[in-house]
């Protein structure tokens, strides 16, 4: 039971996003519907493991836990929509390792290197059972020395191991040949890296492979340098392309539909929440790095994963271990009234509700209001665990530009990240003055009617019908208004109506305008001018026989 503070109950920010990454234009989208939030939890907080997919699932092994150095290895598998399975436990490691590097190859998982309370040379490697479990672990060719927060990459039939810390940072590079039957060739050395690094990222991408980011001797750094990689296991020399946009170590980079990203880590300003990616170019180098949606709070020491261009980040360290499993989700909230923030929607009612994806197991805030970017309190939001809200008056429905704004309730139900979510009303009809008819009760000899619109919206769409009737509305066939002046000519004497309507992008519609003009025929007299009535009581009481009635009431003729 929630404690029942819940008048200003809870939403905080169990964000962690589904695993449905769906890059748009090559990179995540801007839209501010998407972002990283939470899809599932692994069974304990964890820093410094590491993660890998294979067969359908993804896995955890090892890493600094709740109470010290694990040796659990867990997996879950992963759903058609994104989301994950539960997570089970399958044979541990040998020992509890931290800093230590995973990787697969020929349906066997390795794990090399790493602290287990002292660094360790030690390779290991179990089979990959097709239901998602693992084999018993065995040993194979042990690195050349002992080390830990190196980085291991595979290709071309190779493992490679790059830098780390042997007791101090090394540049070292080492290869050894991947057998079929498991085991591992003996390793030898191939150019080293063009300085001693650990807790930096490394991995491949046609053909090459890049180091990016890490701690060196002289501090932390944004460099990035890469090398071919060649079919006999050797690499070329390292060259330096496009650098990070900030220093960074115990970050996390990985490739995804031809793009590098890199997410969190530590800077000179303390761990960081930011993503930026970059394109890869043919010669392999790296174009200009941008920014993209952020993860929703700092976070290091953590594992990256793209899956099918689906992203997820599991655990890592943001003031604690973290068991958070998170994905870029998209959409993470849908409002089926107002899809799109940039577009204009005519509705009574303002609709969204959290995607499916999306755990949210202590609820969640919400406010709505005209501000970009109001911060969650439980003081000026409301807490609810419903995934779906509807509002039909006040300001969802009010004309104009608002936000909903939500957070997540975090495991002490207060919010946590507030996130912000544009929908645009429009309420204002269009206005028609025409100034060869401006009196609607008039006649005029004109058979030319001109008209001038005002207020229109260019992300709405608007048809008219000209007829005799006082109250037709146009449908979605009629002729498009695309015009704000226009002149209709060869009018026909007599009483005339041009409707308006308005439609938005779903097809809902606004209020109908219908502008009536009197046109006469110069060779007869001037018609009077129409009356218009302004006050009408009737007297029910007042029926004759014939079944007329009497009306009582004030006719002005203008």
């Amino acid at each position: 039971m929630k404690s029942t503070k819940l008048s200003t109950i809870m939403f905080s920010i169990i964000i962690v996003l589904a695993m449905m990454l769906s890059i748009q234009n090559n990179a995540f989208s801007e839209n501010w519907r998407d972002g990283f939030a939470r899809i599932s939890m692994l069974p304990q907080g964890v820093s410094d493991h590491q993660c890998f997919t294979a067969n359908g699932f993804v896995y955890c092994a090892g890493g600094y836990g709740d109470n010290g150095r694990i040796d659990n290895v867990w997996y879950a598998k992963i759903n058609s929509d994104g989301s994950l399975g539960e997570w089970k436990e399958t044979t541990p490691l040998p020992y509890g390792v931290s800093g230590h590097q995973c990787f697969t190859a020929n349906g066997f998982v390795y794990c090399a290197g790493g602290y287990t309370g002292s660094r360790t040379s030690e390779v290991w490697y179990a089979t990959l059972n097709t239901d998602g479990s693992l084999g018993n672990w065995q040993k194979t060719t042990s690195l050349p020395y002992d080390v830990y927060f190196h980085q291991c990459f595979t290709a071309n039939g190779f493992v490679y191991c790059a830098g780390g810390s042997t007791g101090s940072k090394t540049s070292q590079v080492w290869y050894a040949t991947l057998n079929t039957d498991g085991s591992l060739g003996n390793w030898q050395e191939t150019t080293s890296l063009p300085y001693a690094v650990y807790y930096h990222q490394c991995f491949t991408a046609n053909g090459f492979v890049y180091c990016a980011g890490g701690s060196t001797n002289d501090g932390s750094t944004s460099q990035v340098c890469y090398a071919t990689l060649n079919t006999d296991g050797s690499l070329s020399n390292w060259q330096e392309t496009t650098s990070l946009p900030y220093v960074v170590d115990s970050h996390q980079c990985f490739t995804a539909n031809g793009f590098v990203y890199c997410a969190g880590g530590s800077t000179n300003d303390g761990r960081t929440s930011q993503v930026c990616y970059v394109k890869q170019n043919t010669d392999g180098t790296l174009s200009n790095w941008s920014y993209t949606e952020s993860l929703p709070y700092v976070l290091s020491y953590h594992q990256c994963l793209s899956i099918n261009n689906n992203i997820l980040c599991l655990g890592g360290y943001n003031d604690k271990r973290n068991k958070d499993v998170l994905s870029y989700l998209n959409p993470m909230i849908l409002t089926p009234t107002h899809p799109t923030g940039d577009n204009w929607y005519i509705t009574s009612t303002f609709t969204f509700s959290l995607s499916n994806i999306l755990i949210i197991p202590n609820g969640y805030y919400y406010i709505l209001d005209n501000s970009s970017h109001t911060e969650i309190t439980t003081g000026n939001s409301k807490y609810t665990t419903n995934r779906s809200l509807s509002f039909s008056s006040g300001i969802a429905v009010e004309h104009g530009t608002h936000y909903l704004h939500i957070a997540f309730a975090g495991d002490q139900n207060l919010p946590l990240i507030s996130r912000h979510f544009r929908f645009k009303t429009y309420v204002n009809p269009i206005q028609v003055n025409s100034p060869t008819h401006p009196d609607q009760n008039e006649w005029y000899d004109n058979h030319s009617f001109q008209i001038n619109l005002e207020y229109i919206n260019s992300n709405l769409t608007y048809r008219y019908i000209i007829d005799d009737y006082p109250e037709t509305i146009p449908n979605s066939s009629s002729a498009l208004v695309d015009f704000t002046s226009h002149a209709f000519v060869s009018q026909t004497p007599g009483t005339h109506y041009l409707h308006i309507q308005i439609f938005d992008i779903l097809g809902a519609t606004g209020q109908p305008l219908h502008f009536r003009y009197n046109i006469y025929d110069s060779d007869e007299p001037k018609p009077a001018p129409l009356p218009v009535v302004t006050e009408l009581y009737v007297n029910p009481k007042n029926v004759t026989k014939d079944g007329t009635i009497s009306i009582q009431g004030t006719i002005e003729i203008k």
